[in-house]
């Protein structure tokens, strides 16, 4: 019998029991180079495309042990960040990936409707209301899709991008009957409209609003770091903006514009009688040049840190350092507030 020693020390116990299995070894763990080259490749060749064949095979190699889940993740996110990079845009509906110019279409519009809706994003949308026309052309990229249907006497424009889009959009430039009722909603986009219009209400952003010989409409506008502009506007008009003019020019109205850190100018304007308006800006300038109205009219205004320049014939003019006031009395009063700050107000003939 043998007897352990420090010269002979004793053979560990190798043998396995049910209490102790041996370990059984896991998937092969993953190296940084290959994944790294694998990225490369998804991320900036044309290979990006074909990232949903990517994921079933990561997929396989994970269900059959071959790969680990965090590693299978891994190359999954990879591909479907290749697919969107390389392609810009990814339809869910056909899991194909699409960063073109779709080119333009043209088609009619559903007859008889007495409203418009629009709502789209990061184009233009441009309307001319006239008699005899009722059409759309429609130019996409980037993978949108936009659907024309008709509820009742009412016809809807909807503009939808990808699920992933960087470069998508819609322009929308349409003909359509003199009258309607109008709602215009989307962002990024530049709306123009010119025409005939009964009720006109327009919601965008960081792009310029148009609107051009409405007729006698009710009128709300707004849009944020870009410009308003009204010619040939008749009935009352809101508009709102940020960090951009405002110009109204040969229209007859009440109006209530509002700016800041910008300017705000009136053209030749008649004020309807009876009616309350008002300008308010801050950090930018007022000029309101050939103002009536058609019998009374009322201005008043307050500035702060800069001068008025005042010139009425043929109202009472009333000066302070930094207020002012100019009556013409009539019957029906019509009366304009002007408020700005840190900066002048001109009011002349």
């Amino acid at each position: 019998m043998r007897e352990d020693s420090p010269d002979n020390p004793a053979s560990p116990d190798t043998s396995t029991s049910p209490d102790h299995p041996t370990p059984r070894p896991g998937p092969p763990s993953p190296s940084w180079i290959p994944i790294g080259i694998f990225l490369l490749v998804m991320l900036f060749t044309p290979l990006g495309r074909v990232w949903p064949l990517v994921v079933v095979i990561a997929g396989a190699l994970v269900y059959a042990k071959r790969l680990r889940l965090e590693t299978g993740l891994l190359w999954a996110a990879v591909a479907f960040a290749g697919g969107v990079l390389s392609a810009g845009a990814w339809s869910p509906s056909t899991l194909a990936p699409s960063f073109r110019d779709e080119g333009a279409d043209e088609q009619a519009l559903p007859k008889n409707f007495r409203r418009l809706e629009i709502r789209s994003f990061d184009g233009f949308v441009r309307v001319n209301a006239r008699s005899g026309l009722n059409r759309v052309r429609l130019e996409r990229k980037g993978g949108a899709t936009v659907t024309v249907e008709q509820r009742g006497d009412t016809v809807i424009l909807t503009a939808r991008k990808p699920f992933f889009s960087f470069s998508s959009g819609v322009n929308i430039t349409l003909d359509v009957p003199v009258g309607l009722e109008a709602l215009i909603e989307t962002s990024n986009a530049f709306v123009e409209w010119q025409g005939a219009v009964t009720k006109l209400n327009v919601k965008t952003s960081n792009d310029r609003l148009t609107v051009r010989d409405a007729g006698v409409t009710t009128t709300r506008l707004e849009t944020s770091n870009d410009d308003i502009s009204l010619e040939r506007v008749s009935g009352s008009v809101y508009a709102r903006t940020s960090n951009a003019a405002i110009r109204a020019a040969d229209s007859s109205l009440s109006l209530d514009l509002q700016t800041d850190n910008a300017s705000i100018t009136l053209e030749r304007l008649t004020l309807t009688n009876n009616t309350k308006s008002r300008i308010v800006t801050s950090n930018g300038s007022v000029s309101v040049i050939g103002l009536s109205a058609a019998s009374g009219l009322t201005v008043r205004g307050s500035t702060s840190n800069a001068r008025l320049d005042v010139i009425a014939p043929g109202f009472d003019v009333r000066l302070e350092d930094t207020r002012f006031s100019a009556v013409k009395t009539g019957f029906g009063m019509a009366e304009l507030e002007i408020t700005t700050s840190n900066d002048r107000i001109t009011l002349k003939p």
